[in-house]
């Protein structure tokens, strides 16, 4: 399948979603790498493109499942400096300042 068919589907797909009733989060990664995780990551609604370590992935994915007040927004995710706990942290303080709500 041509790259642009899938591109062309997963924007369609991520669209649906956005648009349902349902609570949902999008989480794009950057490129993955089977380097040891380190537990620090960049998260961010919009980062620079990066590699992240699959194993950093799989335990920043699981974080976000289990917080509650992320949900309904696109987040970014490469390798960083920032632990896992605190950017997420991070990003539920800066969303509740702005808004005066939960993202």
């Amino acid at each position: 399948m041509p790259c642009v068919t899938v591109i062309a589907r997963k924007v369609s797909s991520d669209a649906y979603l956005v648009a349902s009733d349902l609570e949902w989060v999008i989480v794009r990664l950057g490129t993955l790498s089977d380097a040891p995780g380190t537990g620090e990551v960049k998260l961010d609604v919009a980062i620079s493109y990066g590699d992240i370590p699959r194993e950093d992935v799989a335990t920043c994915l699981t974080r976000i499942i289990g917080e509650p007040n992320v949900r309904n927004v696109v987040l970014e995710l490469t390798a960083g400096s920032e632990p896992i706990n605190q950017a997420l942290s991070r990003l539920v303080a800066r969303a509740e300042l702005l808004t005066g709500r939960i993202i």
